[in-house]
């Protein structure tokens, strides 16, 4: 872990300087992660002015005693991989759509399930990555309504690249396999879950990049607790640094940017689900903080049924139920330093 984490280099969104380079290491274990990954990544609108890096690694797990293999597909353009051919063909062609504006770069990892982690965290170390996207372990059907793939394997990895990772963290969850096409038809409807903490700021602060992407429409839902905890001092300034960045958040003005903000006062965690579920299927994508463990008054009730702790209890909720119908779920973990070791 020290390897990785004993860094106090900021390696995050919330962090990154205005108009640098956005450095993304998206992993792709299935060929159904391909176009809900890109969605993402098109969802945050590359442009000249905030250019996105991706460097897009492929997962297979090694079997039997062959020797781990890492491959550079701008290095090696033949491959007997068909799902590598197809990754390579879907992320050229989206490279081909932002040009001077998105570079990509594709590689395959062939190693053991438990050592891969290692793969990851070191390209995203080596790259100077300021966030990973792990797909979720589960797959559903096509429609949304079962699980046809359950990787428990996947899901171990996911927990150990969220505990070494040099930099911020998201698993991206796909209940309903689809592409969206960009539009002004069909606008991309995004939604913000924000309750506190840095992992929700930083999910606010992907989130804001999507403001300038004329085809996406935001909606920020902060829930504030209905009753206040005495001597809450700690507590407070939370609240005042979430308070002005969403203020700076609500006056900033790009473009023809489209945003809803909404406040919802709650008394505790079952209420906070059923505001939760009542607004999930008007959406394509939903973003939360993952804030691990961390219990407020707005989330309490809710982490004693925890069925997925990796994703903190709003990714949970959203999961492990019908709550999202059918919108992609991403949830956020903001760099762990040594500091917060």
């Amino acid at each position: 872990m020290k390897k990785y984490a004993a860094n106090y280099t900021k390696r995050n969104i919330f962090d990154l300087r205005r108009n640098a380079e956005l450095r993304v290491l998206t992993c792709i274990h299935r060929p159904d992660n391909i176009p809900s990954t890109i969605n993402l990544l098109e969802a945050s609108y590359p442009t000249k002015d905030e250019p996105l890096c991706a460097y897009v690694l492929q997962l297979i797990e090694l079997i039997g005693r062959a020797s781990p293999v890492f491959i550079c597909h701008q290095l090696h353009k033949s491959s007997n991989n068909s799902m590598a051919e197809k990754l390579v063909d879907a992320f050229q062609n989206f490279e081909q759509e932002f040009k001077d504006a998105l570079v990509v770069n594709t590689f395959t990892t062939i190693s053991p399930a438990e050592m891969m982690y290692d793969d990851i965290c070191t390209l995203a170390l080596n790259k100077f990555t300021s966030l990973i996207v792990l797909p979720f372990h589960k797959k559903w059907s096509s429609d949304g309504s079962s699980v046809e793939i359950e990787d428990e394997s996947l899901r171990e990895l996911n927990y150990r690249v969220m505990e070494r990772a040099p930099c911020s963290v998201g698993i991206l969850i796909e209940r309903a396999q689809m592409t969206h096409i960009f539009s002004p038809e069909t606008p991309y409807m995004v939604c913000l879950l924000f309750v506190e903490g840095k992992d929700d700021r930083e999910a606010l602060y992907f989130a804001k990049r999507m403001m300038k992407n004329p085809h996406v429409r935001l909606t920020v839902v902060r829930f504030l607790a209905s009753t206040k905890e005495e001597n809450p001092k700690v507590k407070d300034w939370q609240e005042m640094l979430d308070t002005k960045i969403l203020n700076d958040m609500k006056s900033e003005k790009v473009g023809e940017a489209c945003v809803e903000y909404i406040e919802k006062r709650v008394k505790d965690g079952p209420e906070t689900a059923l505001v939760i579920r009542s607004l999930a299927s008007e959406f394509d994508l939903i973003i939360v903080g993952r804030q691990a463990g961390i219990e407020t008054p707005q989330t309490s009730g809710l982490l004693q049924w925890s069925e997925y702790p990796e994703l903190g209890v709003l990714g949970d909720l959203l999961a492990s139920t019908d709550a999202a119908g059918k919108a992609s779920v991403f949830v956020m973990q903001q760099q762990r330093t040594a500091r917060d070791a």
